[in-house]
């Protein structure tokens, strides 16, 4: 897994280069894989036979002792999280639609203007794809050899890593405290390992969120493998002292800074191990002053200076184009092309809408919150004061983080002993989610810090299995539970888009059914000149679209100045003189977002331009207007 993982990396990057040379497209991309495959030539004998002999010769031993080691109960929850992959992988083969409002704005809208360009450029319309992006360059691979359903099996592949990780880490968390039992305490007193493995890959498959953000083309999931896989090079390291582990360790975190913006606080990762090793373990400090400044500089310097040159691409490119390494955020250090302090503070704004205040209390309260509030549907919330929580756009029952973590995470207030590498764990997950409370409390940027806590909670549910009687049957019945909520929410999930992966119905008529933006993107790839170029209001989700667009709202972009528009004289003649020199052609009115009885630039004169004949109605399919714009009879206004 680990080496897959780097692979896939290397794949990335590999694009990456290969995107800003010029050179994107196809066949690049299929040369890339060759190269890739070349170098891979000498060791695919060895992979090759232990892979025959795990096939033939491990599994029929493992399956026996599955069984054998497993409650029914277990067996149930291994069973049901089987069942709830292939329910995954059924929505993963499906085309995105509304319900993945990201992949359709930018995790694969961008990647697929790149293929379109034959290079990775400077997107102006949305400082979304100024973000680090390297899942969005494995799914350009799969867009360029394949389409969106590869693209998304990429995400689904990192989600089944995640599950192979915890099972590492659930075992190496319980297996220090075997290594580091007296002889005074009893073995089945001691969490099992195998047990603490098993319970923390199936504690992933009870986070509703994670199970249905792994069929989609986002990349938090894709940012939970990498952490994962940076704290079990963590855990390795600490075991045997390998150099190579430390460095493993260092470019997972690396690759999660290049992931998403967040994956920066994985480089406390580095830090907390360098503190446990010499403050806790008193190794070094016991070697004098030489010993530690040795290790300061191979343990702790080395792998974040490796974690900053492995992440360092993104935030290069960032500085060339827009001279913000972190755009668009930071802007009143770094500033920004394309961004001004007033939208600075509205982004910033919005962001702060989501979840509860950033209080003691709330502080207190949040596991509560967030297992009883994160899943409400907006139309259920109440109304009026306290402001009820909102972790998501949307809330339902698919944003919601699952049963497990309010059930077992209190417990461990109770017991003893609790490994050095849970609480090392729990350490990293703390600064993760103090950082999410205190900054942008939207769902799916706690994800990875939810995914790297099914280790500790794997390893609670081993030790409760183990500790009484009555608490072996409790955490069998809480995790069944969870797992069983969790499989109603997955099977209604997948559900609507399971005709069209089994050829039930076509995949346009599915869209058709499903994605209103898709109806219009039709119409526009088929009777649009192939040189038009359609600006949209309220409508971001431009996927499908096979003709130049960018987006007009105000907040996205500076394209358009709409205060010099609104101070001039005439301001419809000024905001499509705006519109002439961008070379707009057509105008896309998403009318559920953007209002047209609002006064002022654009929404009124938009309005005026539509009553005086300048914007010629093209066609109007599920609340989407498209416009053509008549010079003539703008020059007749003039």
């Amino acid at each position: 897994m680990c080496a897959i993982g780097i692979g896939f990396a290397v794949l990335s990057y590999g694009v990456f280069l290969v995107g800003v040379l010029g050179w994107l497209n196809r066949t690049a991309v299929l040369v890339l894989l060759g190269l890739m495959l070349l170098v891979s030539v000498p060791s695919i004998g060895a992979v090759r036979r232990k892979l025959i002999v795990n096939i033939y010769e491990q599994i029929p031993q493992v399956l026996p002792k599955i069984s054998s080691s497993h409650s029914p109960l277990e067996l149930a929850m291994t069973t049901l999280c089987i069942f709830i992959s292939i329910l995954v992988l059924i929505g993963a083969l499906s085309p995105p639609t509304a319900v993945e409002w990201d992949s359709l704005s930018y995790h694969l809208a961008i990647p697929k203007l790149y293929l379109e360009a034959k290079r990775i450029y400077f997107v102006q319309f949305t400082s979304h794809a100024s973000f680090p992006f390297t899942t969005e360059m494995l799914y350009t691979v799969g867009l360029a050899l394949s389409g969106h359903s590869l693209a998304k099996l990429f995400h689904f592949f990192f989600f089944l890593g995640c599950c192979v990780l915890l099972l590492c880490i659930g075992n190496s968390i319980a297996l220090k405290i075997w290594r580091d039992a007296s002889d005074k305490e009893s073995p089945n007193q001691l969490p099992s390992p195998v047990r603490s493995a098993w319970a923390s890959a199936w504690t992933l498959f009870t986070i509703p969120i994670a199970v249905a953000e792994a069929s989609t083309a986002y990349v938090d999931i894709a940012l939970s493998f990498y952490g994962l896989l940076a704290v079990l090079a963590a855990l390795r390291w600490l075991e045997n002292k390998s150099f190579g582990w430390l460095m493993l360790c260092a470019i997972s975190c690396g690759l999660c800074m290049g992931i998403k913006y967040s994956g920066i606080i994985m480089l406390f990762l580095p830090v907390g191990l360098f503190l446990f090793h010499t403050a806790v373990a008193k190794q070094n400090f016991l070697k004098g002053t030489a010993s530690i400044l040795k290790a300061c500089l191979s343990q702790f310097f080395l792998p974040l200076i490796v974690a900053v040159i492995v992440a360092s691409p993104w935030y290069v490119k960032n500085i060339i184009t827009t001279g913000n390494p972190f755009f668009p955020f930071f802007y009143e250090v770094f500033g920004g092309r394309g961004w001004n302090k007033k939208m600075a503070e509205q982004y910033r704004k919005h962001q702060l809408e989501f979840g509860t205040e950033r209080t003691p209390l709330q502080l207190l309260l949040a596991l509560w919150n967030l297992t009883m509030h994160s899943d409400i549907p907006k139309e259920l919330m109440p109304t009026g004061k306290p402001k009820p929580f909102r972790y998501e756009v949307e809330p339902n029952p698919t944003s919601g983080i699952g049963l497990t973590f309010l059930a077992f995470l209190p417990t461990l207030v109770f017991m003893r002993p609790i490994s050095p590498y849970a609480l090392l764990l729990l350490a990293l997950c703390a600064v993760w989610f103090l950082a999410w409370f205190f900054s942008v409390q939207y769902l799916r940027y706690l994800l990875p810090c939810l995914i790297m806590l099914c280790g500790i909670v794997g390893y609670a549910y081993s030790h409760w299995f183990e500790k009484y009687p009555l608490t072996r049957v409790s955490a069998q019945v809480a995790m069944l539970c969870a797992l069983s909520y969790s499989t109603l929410i997955a099977i209604a999930w997948v559900l609507p888009c399971a005709p069209v992966v089994f050829g039930i119905i076509s995949e346009d008529e599915y869209l058709q059914q499903t994605l209103p933006a898709y109806a219009i993107a039709k119409y526009i790839n088929v009777y649009l000149p192939t040189d038009a170029k359609v600006i949209t209001y309220g409508e971001p989700l431009c996927y499908y679209f096979e003709r130049d667009y960018l987006w007009g709202d105000p907040g996205h972009n500076l394209l358009i100045d709409y205060a010099k528009v609104a101070s001039s004289s005439k301001p419809m003649l000024a905001l499509f003189e705006e519109y002439r020199k961008l070379g707009v052609t057509h105008i896309l009115l998403n009318r559920r977002y953007f209002s047209l009885s609002q006064e002022g630039v654009p929404n009124g004169v938009i309005r005026m331009a539509i009553k005086l004949g300048v914007l010629k109605q093209l066609t109007s399919v599920m609340g989407e207007e498209l416009y053509e714009i008549d010079w003539d009879a703008l020059r007749k206004i003039k």
